[in-house]
């Protein structure tokens, strides 16, 4: 209404264009930009949204259901008759105020159905409220107010409907599967995802991973070498956090202070409480995490570029991408990452710790934030591109997904797909749904109908 906003803008705004006509369901802009003559979604808005999208073959006679999405960036998704309806974006669902407004899109979306609901599918993180909504006995009277729901509960959840738990990345593949129509019964691709943070089946977090997944199932074959999520949520917010955990891993911190002390990035780490960081560290067993984001972000404050707090989420990777301009690129000496095998369960690991020694080493020479920038990003991806030939010989697949909201970075995008296209893979990326957690629902979706239509012997 008029009077919200005009008491919404009134500390800021000089003036607001109002128009008499009443909008029952407001829905955000979409944004999009062109990447190789083809327009890539960043958000699914105005425009797109409620067009349906067709879903592949076999998923025909998938039943109605629901996938409501994760936490950032929140879009549901109802497949219904053969389709993906996914919703507007709506943003970050800790507001009281955007739950409210996701959980009357839920109600209005539903009342398309002619069939009773039979399944819904949620994020594995069960802190997200998405999830939580899910799992809960509220779901129902919010999707149909007034109305008995048949269904049995599930043994995992108080809902009445039926939940199934879809892991955070397995549904980014799938959703980018989808969307490039491969088939339900279509051979494993790899998946790469790189973006922040998701609940990994080993109870760390996730968020750099080579997945061998189809629409059923994955199998994690490598990942970033995890890092201690320095103060959990703190260390979302406050890059320098990540830089310091990074280092700290990677090296012997009296030696280093030693050797770089002359760094302003030294200086500004010694001001921090690293007595209590150190305690953190050792003492209340922080979590771990294989995030690209994070390690964007370790990179990005290293550089003294949003050193502190990120003023939103992704700064870290926006920003150096933004630094770099071709000339960069062409300068070469990509920095070294090293590849290496965990004992323990085979899995391989991407290894950063020789690309920070000639990061420093770089900028104790001076060398500008634009070609370091340019730097890590090569290399990174020499190292997404051997490592993927490495698991192409143990693992034949030919088919490469690409997904996460990292890979909104064009730059990193660009140097990936012409490394992974020179091996002879076909690589398959987002157009239709954003790689962000904006497209996270459909992927929810496909798994879950997948897993009804054609169960896991």
């Amino acid at each position: 209404p008029d009077e919200i906003v005009r008491g919404k803008l009134a500390d800021f705004a000089d003036f607001a264009l109002l128009h008499s006509l009443e909008s029952p369901s407001s829905v955000d802009d979409s944004v999009a930009r062109v990447e190789a003559g083809r327009v890539q979604l960043l958000q699914r808005g105005r425009g797109y949204v409620p067009k349906p999208l067709p879903l592949p073959e076999g998923f025909g006679q998938a039943p109605p259901l629901l996938a409501l999405g994760g936490q950032q960036k929140n879009t549901f998704c109802l497949i219904n008759r053969g389709q993906a309806m996914l919703s507007p974006p709506m943003g970050e669902l800790k507001s009281k105020a955007t739950l409210a407004v996701y959980q009357r899109f839920l109600a209005l979306f539903c009342q398309l159905l002619e069939q009773p609901l039979s399944m819904v599918a949620v994020d594995r993180q069960t802190s997200y409220p998405s999830s939580q909504l899910g799992l809960s006995q509220n779901l129902s009277q919010i999707l149909f107010p007034g109305q008995a729901v048949r269904q049995t509960h599930s043994p995992s959840s108080m809902s009445p409907l039926r939940v199934q738990s879809i892991q955070h990345h397995h549904a980014h593949i799938a959703a980018c599967m989808a969307e490039n129509g491969l088939a339900l019964k279509s051979p494993p691709v790899l998946g790469i995802v790189l973006d922040g943070l998701g609940l990994g089946d080993d109870g760390t977090f996730w968020g750099g991973e080579f997945l061998l997944a189809d629409y059923r199932g994955y199998r994690r074959l490598a990942a970033l070498k995890p890092v201690a999520l320095l103060g959990h949520e703190q260390a979302v917010h406050q890059p320098w956090r990540n830089t310091y955990a990074h280092l700290r891993a990677a090296f012997d911190w009296p030696e280093l202070v030693a050797t770089c002390s002359d760094l302003g990035l030294m200086e500004f780490l010694a001001d921090k409480p690293q007595m209590l960081l150190e305690q953190t560290l050792e003492q209340l067993k922080t979590p771990l995490a294989s995030s690209a984001e994070r390690l964007f972000d370790a990179v990005a404050a290293a550089l003294d570029i949003c050193r502190e707090e990120l003023a939103y989420p992704g700064q870290g990777v926006a920003e150096l991408e933004a630094l770099i301009e071709p000339e960069h690129l062409g300068q070469g000496m990509a920095y070294p990452f090293e590849l290496t095998q965990r004992y323990e369960d085979g899995l391989w690991l991407i290894e950063p710790r020789s690309m920070w020694l000639s990061l420093l080493a770089d900028l104790m020479q001076d060398v500008s934030s634009a070609v370091i920038s340019a730097r890590f990003h090569l290399g990174l991806a020499n190292a997404i591109a051997t490592l993927t030939h490495t698991l192409q010989e143990e693992h034949p697949f030919h088919q490469v997904v690409l997904t996460g909201s990292v890979f909104q970075n064009q730059v990193l995008a660009l140097e990936v797909k012409t490394r992974l296209r020179n091996l002879g893979l076909t690589v398959l990326t987002h157009s239709k749904v954003p790689p962000n957690d904006g497209g996270l629902s459909l992927g929810q979706a496909v798994i879950a109908a997948a897993r009804h239509l054609a169960p896991t012997p």
